[in-house]
């Protein structure tokens, strides 16, 4: 019976650690993970503590990493951003008081920031069940860069096409006043409006001319 206990003590050790080296595998894939993926993530707790970050976040944020540490305070990120200018030019206590009570809400935010050295960042923030934060950060420069060269293609394309619609109406009108003349005077002179004309082919020129002038201006019409 003395051994059967033993061997089922045994077992039991045996099944704990089995599960603790497979909560550490697991564990060690997580934060592989957390510290490898292209954004940058921060887990701020009820007491406003940075309980959990990545490198990435260090990284995109400009954060020495020999100076910041899971625990401290969130206060902390917020002060050396405002100490170095990071808000603009403001009283530092004021930046850092403004930004500080933002966070103790615990709401759901997203937001653009441009940085000081010109990437932008799009930051988005998603209150946790009981308090706390999680926020996650892209750089969205390049995708900026490109909405900003689209809009400016755009922009361009627009400014042809009104300058295209501008010279056609402007040759419209330039080539119609002096056609109309054309074709106005070869009919007075094909209905012999002011006497007769005197000879016959000058009636058929006349007809040819009308003819010619009333085709363009069905091109000019058509353009």
């Amino acid at each position: 019976t003395g051994d059967g206990g033993g061997g089922g003590v045994r077992g039991d050790i045996t099944e704990i650690k089995h599960r603790e080296r497979e909560l550490a595998h697991k564990t060690s894939q997580l934060e592989a993970t957390f510290d490898n993926i292209d954004q940058g993530i921060s887990l701020v707790d009820a007491e406003l503590r940075v309980a959990a970050f990545n490198r990435r976040f260090l990284d995109l944020l400009d954060f020495p990493h020999d100076l910041f540490r899971p625990g401290d305070s969130f206060e902390k990120f917020i002060r050396y951003n405002a100490e170095r200018g990071e808000y603009g030019p403001g009283d530092v206590d004021e930046q850092v008081r403004e930004r500080v009570e933002l966070a103790s809400r615990f709401e759901a935010h997203r937001f653009e920031r441009a940085r000081p050295g010109g990437a932008t960042l799009e930051i988005i923030g998603k209150p946790l069940p009981g308090g706390g934060l999680v926020t996650t950060y892209s750089d969205v420069t390049d995708h900026k860069s490109a909405e900003a060269e689209l809009f400016a293609a755009k922009e361009q394309a627009e400014l042809a096409n009104r300058a295209k619609s501008e010279f056609l109406a402007n040759m419209s009108h330039e080539l119609r006043t002096p056609l109309n003349a054309v074709i106005g005077f070869s009919e007075l002179i094909e209905n012999q409006v002011f006497g007769p004309v005197g000879n016959e082919k000058y009636l058929e020129y006349a007809k040819d001319i009308q003819t010619s002038g009333q085709h363009l201006l069905k091109l000019i019409n058509d353009i």
